[in-house]
């Protein structure tokens, strides 16, 4: 009977195993999580239950930064491999390709996505996001527990625990997987007291989940700001203040491009006297107008404003520049590009920002100093092992304008 079992269970393994979606970059022989290639979803599910083990899933994009980072630098940690290896049965899809029912069925919105699942097939647990290497192994052990996944957390929920230490704790759960946090937030600020408002927990609760410039909370935390500033400190309370700006902006602004939102949150920022207002106005507007494409306002906000806020930043600065030579055609505002392009340049040289520095004087008609700026960024890209044949092109579209 024993070796009857035994066959059995292997005649399940090889079943499973055998072909199907292949994986990218697939190494049976690898030191880390071993993935395993499945020809079905009843094969997988076969697989978890005859060797009793939960299921794991790497949710991920071929195009997706964080999902290689994870790839190369957590999925073959030694040691993150013995972990989900023990406990796991592992899989990963590509959701784009032939993970497209999967990504329906377990409604994937964010790349990388983590996926727990029990030996039945149903969620218990979910993160997004690239994750250390200790976390991810502590993430491997929280979605086994009914004591700290989502699925235990939802049960205890539905049964009627209000407690502020466990509705905390459910809501931080729902936002490490990307989910909404809603209900156990609404709990939780339903319950308190206005004596709550001055505890370090009601505090560190706010700053992770006061989302709304026009709640009740916020604006009991604008009227009783001296004595809040009091309890907690002037920088702690105005970090508050506008980590609530920043989520609102977040969710009501920038998402859902709605220009009287955008109106709403600058008023909040002005008219309360949140520090650093101007620039978060500054940042908020001139981002809100490139979501839109709306390059006229987009080209006010920035001239207006760049050189007061950016002065000392090489990437906004660079990003700034490159967004006048894509969308902008004045040639006024143009060269205005050129200043923040040299400017970044002199804070933090490189190909990428030497290339846009080039680029820009071209499309404004000024080809010697074009000239002069594409050659140092190839002389750039070349020292540091970079691709330079955008700016080769650029430099013979430049000498035949000086031809």
């Amino acid at each position: 009977m024993k070796n009857l079992i035994i066959a059995s269970l292997l005649l399940v393994l090889a079943a499973a195993c055998e072909s199907g979606p292949k994986q990218d970059n697939y190494d049976p022989d690898h030191i880390g999580i071993k993935f395993e290639k499945y020809s079905t979803w009843d094969s997988l599910l076969k697989v978890s239950q005859a060797l009793n083990k939960p299921i794991f899933i790497d949710c991920y994009a071929s195009w997706c930064g964080p999902c290689k980072m994870m790839a190369k630098n957590i999925f073959t940690d030694t040691t993150v491999g013995q972990y989900y290896n023990t406990h796991y049965v592992s899989y990963k899809i590509n959701m784009e390709k032939e993970g497209l029912k999967l990504r329906e069925k377990f409604n994937i919105m964010a790349y990388p996505t983590y996926v727990f699942l029990n030996t039945d097939g149903k969620e218990i647990h979910r993160a997004v996001g690239y994750i250390q290497k200790n976390d991810f192994i502590d993430l491997a052990a929280i979605a086994k527990s009914d004591d700290s996944n989502l699925a235990g957390f939802k049960k205890r929920f539905d049964d009627g625990n209000r407690e502020q230490v466990f509705l905390s704790a459910y809501a931080n759960a729902l936002s490490d997987a990307g989910l909404d946090f809603k209900e156990p937030v609404d709990e939780y600020l339903g319950m308190l007291t206005d004596n709550d408002y001055f505890s370090t927990e009601t505090y560190e609760f706010f700053m992770m989940f006061l989302n709304d410039i026009h709640a009740k909370e916020t604006k009991f935390l604008l009227a009783n700001k001296k004595k809040l500033i009091t309890v907690f400190g002037e920088f702690e309370y105005h970090m508050l203040m506008q980590r609530i700006a920043e989520s609102y902006y977040s969710n009501e602004v920038y998402s859902a491009l709605d220009p009287k939102n955008l109106e709403a949150v600058l008023a909040y920022l002005n008219d309360n006297a949140i520090d650093e207002a101007d620039k978060y106005t500054f940042e908020f507007e001139i981002n809100f107008h490139r979501r839109r494409q709306d390059w006229k306002n987009y080209e006010k906000v920035a001239i207006a404003g760049a050189d007061q806020f950016y002065a000392d930043d090489a990437a906004q600065l660079n990003g700034l520049a490159w967004t006048f030579y894509e969308n902008i055609d004045n040639s006024e505002s143009l060269m205005k590009a050129v200043t923040w392009a040299k400017a970044s340049v002199k804070l933090d040289p490189g190909y990428a920002n030497m290339d846009t520095y080039a680029a820009i004087p071209f499309k404004a008609g000024v080809f010697d100093e074009a000239k002069y700026a594409a050659q140092k960024a190839i002389e750039l890209g070349n020292t540091n092992g970079e691709d330079v044949s955008a700016t080769e092109e650029l430099l013979e579209k430049i000498a035949q304008k000086l031809s």
